[in-house]
């Protein structure tokens, strides 16, 4: 699954630690600057990033290059599924996973992919893409 977890927390961080964190999309804005008692478990490779008292309690997140979405995805599933072999997570038979953010509630999943273009941005290119 993932190796070890090493936990940061926010409160603790100097606010150029945050701010690396936040480039390397490690962690939220939010949880750099607005998250009071907040913290971040990260593993040895950085590809795994399990933000707590985020925009919701807890947010799974997993970075692989490449490809690779059936794997992330399978890596935050195993994770999910050992968080809840430990703690119990709020859930109603209606409503499903209940969250602090409602437009997560149901579910709780939120999928995304992040694209890194430099050649379009070296080649002034990226303006004319983006409006497409």
């Amino acid at each position: 699954m993932i190796g070890r977890l090493e936990v940061f927390h926010i409160d603790d961080m100097k606010a150029n630690e945050k701010r690396v964190l936040v480039e390397k999309h490690l962690i939220s804005p939010h949880l750099a600057e607005q998250s009071k008692y907040g913290a971040v478990l990260l593993d040895s490779d950085q590809s795994v990033s399990i933000m707590v008292n985020e925009e919701d309690h807890l947010r799974i997140q997993c970075l692989l290059p490449g490809l690779q979405l059936e794997q992330g995805l399978q890596k935050a599933s195993d994770i999910d599924d050992w968080i809840e072999e430990h703690l119990t997570y709020a859930f109603d038979e209606k409503h499903g996973y209940l969250t602090s953010c409602p437009t997560n509630v149901g579910t709780g999943l939120r999928a995304s992919v992040m694209m890194h273009l430099p050649a379009l941005a070296m080649t002034q290119q990226l303006n004319r893409i983006l409006p497409a």
